[in-house]
């Protein structure tokens, strides 16, 4: 049985209330200060690239989601 290798590594993307669906080779920008959440299959790999120098100078605000 083959599996449908575009579909396992489809991903939902939300920034600011807007929906985005990635597959592969796409790209998102997301600007600084934007509430975003990323919903993916285990299978999915993502790659994420900071305006920063290191990590930690990546300062992340989690929403209350309760």
């Amino acid at each position: 049985m083959r599996r449908d290798r575009s579909a396992a590594l489809k991903s939902h993307v939300e920034v600011d209330g807007n929906g985005h669906l990635l597959s592969e080779g796409s790209a998102i920008f997301i600007p600084g200060n934007l509430p975003h959440a990323m919903h993916t299959t285990p299978t999915a790999r993502l790659l994420f690239i900071f305006a920063a120098d290191s990590y930690d100078e990546a300062h992340y605000v989690y929403l209350d989601v309760s």
